[in-house]
């Protein structure tokens, strides 16, 4: 198998006016308010997974939202010209549009407050004003620019198994992608070498398995993006890579000797190995 990028899995990190901007955040938190704007002095929080990184009232906001179980849209911006104004204006009409599936939060990268969570983010690089999209598990699933439509904010809500995709390349895991249940065949066996690769003392730390019903309907698009026919008779599994290339397709069983070597065939040479962060230079090409 090529190594193709999956489409809908580049937001690992998004080239965004030439700067590779990084996009990754986890965890949750304790509920605080449905939306807040930092201020400075604000009362710092937490951010679960990072390292204790201090966020401010923004990271609350984050927080917030994934204990509800809510997308989370954050608008950076860095000074209130007239363009950010109005631009903020239309992210708050467009947000409130969405108010059911998800929260807002506007953050002024000026603030000493919440300078964890900018830097974090890679708002620190992008051009402003500058939307993030968070899925309530952490995973950023949209970088979007102040010209942003409604149709590509609506966009940035993907389906479960997506999100969970997300969340281990953009913390720099590897993904295993099982396309089973009960209308395939050879699940067992296309799960033995998935489980014998996991265990693998090399991968053991950084692979996820992802588990999707290939008659799932929420998954359709993203089995379709995938390559995978969700009339599948067999047991189809894909082996995923940081920043979100699939290196490895198999049908019916699979064997953790191959997945590795096909592993380390495809990653020979890149600076985007499984482990690495933002500052290694993993980014997508250009488009």
């Amino acid at each position: 198998m090529s190594r193709r990028p999956v489409a809908m899995l580049i937001v690992v990190a998004a080239v965004i006016g030439g700067v590779c901007v990084w996009l990754a955040v986890s965890g949750a938190g304790p509920a605080m308010p449905s939306s807040t704007t930092g201020q400075p002095g604000s009362a710092a929080t937490t951010i679960p997974g990072q390292g204790g990184a201090q966020t401010g009232s923004a990271g609350a906001a984050i927080q917030s939202a994934a204990d509800a179980g809510k997308y989370v849209f954050v608008y950076f911006y860095d000074g209130k010209d007239v363009t950010t104004r109005e631009s903020e204006k239309r992210f708050g009409a467009a947000a409130r549009k969405f108010a059911d599936r998800s929260r807002s939060v506007v953050v002024d990268v000026a603030d000493q407050s919440v300078q964890a969570l900018v830097t974090k983010l890679g708002a620190d690089r992008a051009p402003m004003p500058f939307i993030i999209a968070m899925a309530p598990n952490g995973a950023v699933t949209a970088g979007l620019r102040a010209d942003f439509t409604d149709e590509q904010m609506a966009g940035s809500f993907v389906s479960p198994g997506t999100e969970r995709c997300l969340a281990g390349l953009q913390q720099g895991r590897l993904v295993v992608v099982c396309v089973q249940g009960t209308s395939t065949k050879l699940n067992a066996e296309a799960m033995k070498g998935v489980r014998d690769f996991a265990a693998d003392a090399r991968f053991a730390g950084f692979t996820d398995i992802v588990t999707l019903d290939p008659k799932d309907q929420a998954e359709g698009a993203f089995l379709t993006n995938l390559g995978v026919d969700p009339k599948t008779p067999e047991a189809v599994t894909l082996l995923l890579a940081p920043p979100g290339t699939a290196v490895a397709k198999f049908t019916g069983k699979t064997d953790g000797n191959e997945m590795a070597q096909k592993l380390q065939t495809a990653m020979s040479g890149t600076t985007c190995a499984p482990g690495s962060s933002a500052s290694s230079g993993c980014c997508p090409p250009k488009k």
